[in-house]
């Protein structure tokens, strides 16, 4: 069982420069190979201009959302559009994640089509009674962190380097204060919450499907 992922840049053909948005996509491949190599089966790698693809193992639950803020944070200012398949190959795994077929390819293809459809910027896409609702938990934990100002993005991503608010506070040259209400306008402790739901809920229903062998 492996969950596929395909990443397409929205409205690429409108987007000036495209050559340097490439190469930008080229380095934000790379650091998802180094970042999550350990739960990665095969490799990240551009496949056309403005789309990427990836296999991972079921591992990857715990930090999947991790792997789309890296996907985003590195793309800003562009919009990034996910497909998440959940499935199995019939092919023989690669190191790369091209020139393999299976469910799990023809499920990613198909959350992706339908996130293009709806016009959002995450579907999954796998036989579960839960899919709608880890859809939406998805879909609105990214409209949630896309309306997040400068300041807040920036104490917001702060936090993950130093232990606490007062470290942030010293580092940035603001008060304590200010941390907090930059990350209480933000909403980050529903985020946190939401991040830790959907990796718990999306491991449960990958498992279930594993013992149904779907």
């Amino acid at each position: 069982m492996y969950i596929g992922m395909k990443v397409d840049l929205v409205a690429s053909r409108r987007i000036k420069k495209r050559d340097l948005v490439q190469d930008q996509f080229f380095r934000v491949v790379e650091l998802v190979n180094l970042r999550f190599a350990d739960n990665i089966a095969a490799r990240m790698i551009i496949t056309h201009g403005d789309e990427a693809q990836a296999l991972f193992y079921p591992t990857v639950t715990g930090q999947l959302f991790e792997v789309i803020e890296e996907i985003t944070d590195q793309l800003e200012p562009y919009s990034v559009r996910f497909g998440f398949g959940v499935g199995t190959l019939t092919t023989p795994l690669q190191n790369e994640a091209i020139g393999m077929d299976g469910v799990v390819w023809h499920r990613a293809q198909e959350a992706l089509q339908e996130a293009k459809k709806k016009k959002q910027p995450l579907r999954f896409s796998f036989p579960s009674p839960a899919l709608t609702a880890l859809n939406a938990l998805a879909n609105m934990l990214l409209v949630l962190s896309g309306g997040w100002t400068m300041q807040q993005n920036e104490v917001i991503k702060l936090t993950s380097k130093f232990a606490t608010q007062r470290e942030v506070a010293k580092y940035l040259g603001i008060s304590p204060a200010a941390v907090s209400q930059r990350l209480h306008g933000a909403h980050y402790d529903l985020y946190k919450e939401g991040k830790e739901a959907l990796a718990i809920f999306l491991g449960r229903e990958i498992n279930d499907l594993e013992k149904r062998k779907g």
